[in-house]
């Protein structure tokens, strides 16, 4: 294979493609080469290299164009980076950039298109760079411990005091004996009853799954909207610290 642009069936089809899917036969033909051939290769210079977009190609700097939109995509998203020990123009996969083939690259888009920004601070930190790697049971997993560990902590409990358990006597309505910590008496009981179900629910259906079996989550979509779920239960925490603190 002489370019990356016999990945396509002519030259021309590059055109129609947007730089983010252009990108992914980037990283396909990337991986296709060994490591010599890879050094020499993965350079700035390569989207005008006759190698890359042969002479004879018509319209030849539209096709240089697109390609070099799907570099700049791939430098954007932080999956090329200036190679630490190289020539100023050389450039390596980063680490979150260790993508093989073209479904690799859309499957890392379809978890990235998803903002960040929902997330509780914890579950960005803890949890998003599992997510945007792909690992989405750890992701999750992850998120719903520190929600474990925030109800422990909010509601004063010892380490001995764990699992669905722990919701439920964190939570527990204020007409029962003794109250929940995190329980709120302003609120109808009802409601009460129903944020302990909420969060003993939530930890049993999604945390406890992600703990015991792996390949449970598949789905980034899926994956994330359980982020989203952490980051609520979270955030609900975080309001009702000051009440666990009252007298």
């Amino acid at each position: 294979m002489s370019s990356f642009l016999d990945l396509l069936p002519t030259p021309l089809a590059a055109l129609d493609l947007e730089p983010e899917d252009l990108a992914g036969l980037l990283v396909e033909f990337f991986n296709r080469l060994d490591w010599s051939q890879r050094e020499t290769v993965m350079r700035t210079s390569f989207v005008i290299s006759p190698r890359m977009v042969p002479a004879p190609c018509s319209r030849r700097y539209e096709v240089q164009r697109a390609v070099i939109e799907a570099w700049c995509w791939l430098i954007r998203e932080g999956l090329l980076v200036p190679r630490p020990d190289g020539e100023p123009d050389q450039y390596v996969f980063s680490r979150r950039g260790e993508l093989r083939t073209r479904a690799d690259v859309e499957a890392y888009r379809s978890r990235a298109m998803y903002p960040k920004q929902l997330l509780h601070p914890t579950v960005t930190e803890k949890a998003w760079p599992l997510y945007v790697r792909g690992d989405y049971d750890t992701a999750v997993f992850q998120a719903f411990k520190e929600v474990e560990v925030a109800v422990r902590t909010a509601g004063g409990y010892s380490d001995t005091d764990y699992g669905k358990d722990l919701m439920r006597k964190a939570f527990r309505p204020s007409n029962e004996n003794p109250p929940g910590p995190l329980s709120d008496s302003t609120e109808p009981l009802e409601e009460q009853k129903s944020l302990q179900e909420m969060y003993a629910g939530a930890y049993g259906r999604v945390r406890n799954p992600t703990a015991h079996r792996h390949g449970v989550l598949n789905d980034s979509t899926e994956a994330f909207e359980m982020l989203v779920t952490a980051s609520h239960l979270l955030r609900v925490i975080d309001r009702r610290r000051p009440l666990s603190a009252a007298p």
